[in-house]
Protein backbone atom coordinates (compact mmCIF):
# COMPACT_ATOMS: atom_id res chain seq x y z
CA UNK A 1 0.00 0.00 0.00
CA UNK A 2 1.15 3.46 -0.78
CA UNK A 3 1.98 6.14 1.78
CA UNK A 4 -1.09 8.12 0.78
CA UNK A 5 -2.77 5.12 0.66
CA UNK A 6 -2.04 4.72 4.24
CA UNK A 7 -2.18 8.21 5.23
CA UNK A 8 -5.92 8.14 3.86
CA UNK A 9 -6.81 4.70 5.52
CA UNK A 10 -6.08 5.86 8.99
CA UNK A 11 -7.73 9.27 8.69
CA UNK A 12 -10.86 7.30 7.23
CA UNK A 13 -10.73 4.90 9.64
CA UNK A 14 -10.60 7.23 12.25
CA UNK A 15 -13.07 9.30 11.21
CA UNK A 16 -15.53 6.13 10.34
CA UNK A 17 -15.26 5.66 14.43
CA UNK A 18 -16.29 9.22 14.73
CA UNK A 19 -18.87 9.89 12.28
CA UNK A 20 -20.04 6.30 13.09
CA UNK A 21 -21.18 5.51 9.39
CA UNK A 22 -23.56 3.02 9.98
CA UNK A 23 -26.07 5.89 10.12
CA UNK A 24 -25.04 7.98 13.87
CA UNK A 25 -26.81 11.59 14.54
CA UNK A 26 -26.45 14.04 16.80
CA UNK A 27 -29.36 13.26 19.77
CA UNK A 28 -29.30 16.98 20.07
CA UNK A 29 -28.10 20.66 18.83
CA UNK A 30 -24.84 21.52 19.85
CA UNK A 31 -23.51 25.68 20.45
CA UNK A 32 -22.00 26.01 16.90
CA UNK A 33 -19.77 28.78 18.84
CA UNK A 34 -17.77 26.53 21.04
CA UNK A 35 -17.32 24.27 18.65
CA UNK A 36 -14.13 23.58 16.22
CA UNK A 37 -13.87 23.36 12.38
CA UNK A 38 -14.09 19.82 12.50
CA UNK A 39 -16.81 19.36 14.69
CA UNK A 40 -18.76 22.07 12.82
CA UNK A 41 -17.68 19.51 9.54
CA UNK A 42 -19.01 16.35 11.06
CA UNK A 43 -22.69 17.81 12.03
CA UNK A 44 -23.27 19.09 8.64
CA UNK A 45 -22.54 16.18 7.39
CA UNK A 46 -24.08 13.59 10.28
CA UNK A 47 -27.27 16.11 8.90
CA UNK A 48 -27.28 15.39 5.41
CA UNK A 49 -31.05 14.39 4.14
CA UNK A 50 -29.62 11.66 1.66
CA UNK A 51 -26.64 10.42 4.60
CA UNK A 52 -27.75 7.09 4.65
CA UNK A 53 -27.67 7.16 0.90
CA UNK A 54 -23.95 8.55 0.25
CA UNK A 55 -21.38 6.06 -0.38
CA UNK A 56 -18.35 6.10 1.91
CA UNK A 57 -16.02 7.67 -0.61
CA UNK A 58 -18.67 10.70 -0.74
CA UNK A 59 -19.14 11.39 3.04
CA UNK A 60 -15.07 11.12 2.97
CA UNK A 61 -15.15 13.94 0.54
CA UNK A 62 -17.94 15.79 1.77
CA UNK A 63 -16.33 15.83 5.58
CA UNK A 64 -12.94 17.43 3.66
CA UNK A 65 -14.60 20.09 1.96
CA UNK A 66 -16.97 20.97 4.77
CA UNK A 67 -14.15 20.82 7.32
CA UNK A 68 -11.81 23.09 4.56
CA UNK A 69 -14.67 25.52 4.68
CA UNK A 70 -14.58 26.29 8.46
CA UNK A 71 -10.99 26.07 8.91
CA UNK A 72 -10.34 28.94 5.82
CA UNK A 73 -12.90 31.17 7.91
CA UNK A 74 -15.77 30.44 5.03
CA UNK A 75 -18.42 31.68 7.61
CA UNK A 76 -16.92 35.12 7.81
CA UNK A 77 -16.06 34.88 3.92
CA UNK A 78 -17.98 38.09 2.04
CA UNK A 79 -21.27 37.26 0.40
CA UNK A 80 -19.77 37.59 -2.97
CA UNK A 81 -15.74 37.74 -4.32
CA UNK A 82 -14.72 39.08 -7.34
CA UNK A 83 -10.95 38.66 -8.23
CA UNK A 84 -9.15 37.90 -11.78
CA UNK A 85 -9.36 34.52 -10.78
CA UNK A 86 -13.30 34.12 -10.35
CA UNK A 87 -16.14 34.81 -8.22
CA UNK A 88 -16.75 33.17 -4.66
CA UNK A 89 -20.80 32.74 -3.80
CA UNK A 90 -20.19 31.60 -0.06
CA UNK A 91 -23.68 30.98 0.14
CA UNK A 92 -23.51 27.38 -2.68
CA UNK A 93 -20.72 26.46 0.07
CA UNK A 94 -22.23 23.29 2.10
CA UNK A 95 -25.82 23.48 -0.34
CA UNK A 96 -27.26 20.09 0.69
CA UNK A 97 -29.09 20.52 -3.08
CA UNK A 98 -26.20 20.78 -4.85
CA UNK A 99 -23.74 18.28 -5.89
CA UNK A 100 -20.07 19.45 -4.36
CA UNK A 101 -18.68 19.03 -8.19
CA UNK A 102 -20.69 22.09 -8.31
CA UNK A 103 -19.62 23.88 -5.66
CA UNK A 104 -16.58 25.17 -6.75
CA UNK A 105 -14.34 26.44 -10.04
CA UNK A 106 -11.13 28.52 -9.61
CA UNK A 107 -11.86 29.39 -13.66
CA UNK A 108 -13.09 32.73 -14.77
CA UNK A 109 -16.66 33.34 -14.78
CA UNK A 110 -19.17 32.08 -12.10
CA UNK A 111 -17.56 30.20 -9.57
CA UNK A 112 -20.39 28.14 -8.11
CA UNK A 113 -22.68 27.11 -10.47
CA UNK A 114 -26.10 25.62 -9.74
CA UNK A 115 -27.64 22.71 -11.75
CA UNK A 116 -29.52 24.75 -14.10
CA UNK A 117 -25.93 26.94 -14.43
CA UNK A 118 -24.59 22.68 -15.01
CA UNK A 119 -27.69 22.00 -17.78
CA UNK A 120 -27.78 25.18 -19.46
CA UNK A 121 -23.87 25.04 -19.99
CA UNK A 122 -24.36 21.27 -21.46
CA UNK A 123 -26.88 22.36 -23.29
CA UNK A 124 -25.15 25.01 -25.22
CA UNK A 125 -23.28 22.35 -26.46
CA UNK A 126 -19.89 23.67 -24.35
CA UNK A 127 -17.98 20.65 -23.01
CA UNK A 128 -15.36 22.24 -20.79
CA UNK A 129 -17.29 22.99 -18.14
CA UNK A 130 -15.37 24.16 -15.51
CA UNK A 131 -15.32 21.69 -12.60
CA UNK A 132 -12.58 21.06 -9.45
CA UNK A 133 -13.25 17.15 -10.13
CA UNK A 134 -12.56 14.51 -12.24
CA UNK A 135 -14.86 12.38 -14.37
CA UNK A 136 -15.29 10.04 -11.33
CA UNK A 137 -16.40 12.95 -8.99
CA UNK A 138 -13.70 13.19 -7.19
CA UNK A 139 -11.83 16.30 -6.19
CA UNK A 140 -8.52 16.84 -7.57
CA UNK A 141 -7.88 21.21 -7.57
CA UNK A 142 -8.57 22.95 -4.43
CA UNK A 143 -8.31 26.37 -5.03
CA UNK A 144 -8.90 29.85 -3.14
CA UNK A 145 -6.18 32.15 -5.39
CA UNK A 146 -6.88 35.53 -5.56
CA UNK A 147 -9.41 36.09 -3.62
CA UNK A 148 -7.95 37.99 -1.02
CA UNK A 149 -8.40 35.50 1.71
CA UNK A 150 -7.42 37.20 4.93
CA UNK A 151 -8.95 40.77 4.15
CA UNK A 152 -11.90 41.10 7.35
CA UNK A 153 -10.11 37.87 9.17
CA UNK A 154 -7.75 40.33 11.67
CA UNK A 155 -7.54 38.00 14.56
CA UNK A 156 -8.31 35.01 12.45
CA UNK A 157 -6.34 31.44 11.91
CA UNK A 158 -7.35 30.28 8.65
CA UNK A 159 -5.50 26.80 8.30
CA UNK A 160 -5.70 23.98 5.96
CA UNK A 161 -7.23 21.21 7.89
CA UNK A 162 -5.89 17.41 7.84
CA UNK A 163 -8.91 15.98 6.77
CA UNK A 164 -8.00 17.25 3.03
CA UNK A 165 -5.66 14.06 3.19
CA UNK A 166 -9.31 12.67 2.34
CA UNK A 167 -9.76 13.38 -0.87
CA UNK A 168 -7.27 10.81 -2.30
CA UNK A 169 -7.47 12.71 -5.86
CA UNK A 170 -6.46 15.77 -5.03
CA UNK A 171 -3.57 16.58 -6.77
CA UNK A 172 -3.58 20.66 -6.38
CA UNK A 173 -3.85 22.97 -3.68
CA UNK A 174 -3.73 26.70 -4.35
CA UNK A 175 -3.90 29.26 -2.03
CA UNK A 176 -1.69 31.70 -3.85
CA UNK A 177 -2.57 36.12 -4.30
CA UNK A 178 -4.01 36.25 -0.70
CA UNK A 179 -3.25 38.28 2.38
CA UNK A 180 -3.36 35.09 5.06
CA UNK A 181 -0.41 35.93 7.15
CA UNK A 182 -0.32 33.39 9.62
CA UNK A 183 3.11 30.77 10.37
CA UNK A 184 3.57 27.78 7.89
CA UNK A 185 3.56 25.22 10.45
CA UNK A 186 -0.17 26.62 11.44
CA UNK A 187 -1.26 26.70 7.81
CA UNK A 188 -0.68 23.32 6.75
CA UNK A 189 -1.47 19.97 9.17
CA UNK A 190 1.19 17.46 8.71
CA UNK A 191 -0.65 15.55 7.17
CA UNK A 192 -0.83 16.64 3.70
CA UNK A 193 2.92 16.67 3.55
CA UNK A 194 1.90 12.68 3.46
CA UNK A 195 0.03 13.01 0.29
CA UNK A 196 2.05 11.80 -2.29
CA UNK A 197 -0.55 12.39 -5.36
CA UNK A 198 -0.27 16.08 -4.49
CA UNK A 199 1.94 17.84 -7.38
CA UNK A 200 1.12 21.68 -6.41
CA UNK A 201 0.97 23.31 -3.19
CA UNK A 202 0.62 27.00 -4.13
CA UNK A 203 1.08 29.12 -0.52
CA UNK A 204 0.32 33.13 0.06
CA UNK A 205 3.50 34.82 -0.21
CA UNK A 206 3.13 36.76 3.17
CA UNK A 207 3.39 33.47 5.47
CA UNK A 208 4.98 34.88 9.33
Amino acid sequence: MSEIGYAVMLVSCHYRHQLGLLGLRPQKPRNTQTMGPQEKAQEWLQNHPNYDLLSDWKKNQLLALATFFYAMQGEHWPDTIESDFGIVRRDRWLDYTKDECLWYSKQSGPAFLTKEDHDSTLNSGLTDLPSPCNELGKYTSLSLAGLEMGLGLTGMNPFLPSEIALLSSLSRIDLGDNSIQVPLAKLISPELYEMTGLRSLLLPAKLE
